[in-house]
């Protein structure tokens, strides 16, 4: 086996996709076949690219030139000012005793157990029968 053989089965080998294509575009069909699809796959990215680049275009030509004002927004017109850090003092109508008379107990003063029998007896009897009536 000599170079020269070598140089023999390289160049039959590097010869055999030229063989190949020849029997194979031999045949009509076949050359429509890879004719058409070589077509599509050059004219499909050139009509990608073209509505790609028209789109840009169109957004370009559809926004809106950016106006001259400024776009800061001052922050005195979103927070509220501060609360003063005083409050003002509750007025009472009369001085407050820390004791109270007998007399004046008796004025405010109501017995709960007097009270129970006429108006919480009611408000309660009211309530617990409305209670009933949405429960049923």
């Amino acid at each position: 086996m000599g170079l020269g053989d070598l140089a023999g089965k390289a160049g039959g080998i590097a010869a055999l996709p030229g063989r190949l294509l020849k029997k194979l575009f031999a045949k009509p069909l076949v050359r429509i076949c890879v004719l058409i699809f070589a077509g599509i796959c050059i004219i499909v990215p050139i009509i990608t690219a073209f509505f790609v680049i028209s789109a840009k275009e169109a957004r370009k030509k559809s926004e809106l030139p950016a106006p001259d004002i400024p776009r800061g927004i001052d922050a005195d017109s979103i927070f509220l000012p501060e609360e003063p850090d005083f409050l003002p003092q509750a007025i009472l109508l009369r001085e407050p005793s820390p004791v109270w008379t007998e007399e004046e107990t008796r004025r405010y003063w109501t017995d709960p157990a007097d009270a129970a029998e006429g108006f919480w007896l009611k408000n309660i009897e009211k309530t617990i029968d409305t209670l009933l009536e949405k429960v049923r």
